[in-house]
């Protein structure tokens, strides 16, 4: 039983950078079309 649970405990820390890096960046690009759109309104 715990190898199960330590399995399912590394396998989001595996999947955690790549994951953290897509939503980073995809925050970032959100924060930059909204900067560019309002700065398009002005």
């Amino acid at each position: 039983m715990f190898v199960i649970c330590s399995s399912f405990v590394r396998l989001p820390v595996r999947l955690a950078p790549s994951f953290v890096r897509l939503l980073f960046v995809f925050s970032l690009s959100a924060c930059a079309a909204r900067t560019i759109c309002l700065s398009c309104y002005d």
